[in-house]
């Protein structure tokens, strides 16, 4: 009875452990921006941070990710809007 009680512990934990995990967007990478954009959708999700002249320049941080929790950034630079 022991080993029934110690199994089926084990199982639930593996049950409670293996359910997708919610993704919290990532953070602004250089504070407040001047705007963001998110879009969520069954297996995707983005969001872009935009600063219109962060350091000289209009800077758009882009974070995706298709898989699990994993994020892949991309960024464009170009010049400052005023």
């Amino acid at each position: 009875m022991k080993k029934i009680i110690i199994l089926l512990a084990a199982i639930a934990a593996f049950a409670l452990t293996s359910c997708e995990k919610e993704c919290n967007f990532p953070p602004a990478p250089y504070g407040t921006a001047d705007n963001v954009s998110e879009y969520s959708s069954t297996g995707y999700n983005s969001i872009t941070y935009t600063y219109y002249c962060y350091s000289g320049r209009y800077t758009a941080v882009t974070y995706t990710n298709t898989e699990g929790c994993v994020w892949e950034d991309s960024y464009y630079y170009s010049n400052c809007i005023k």
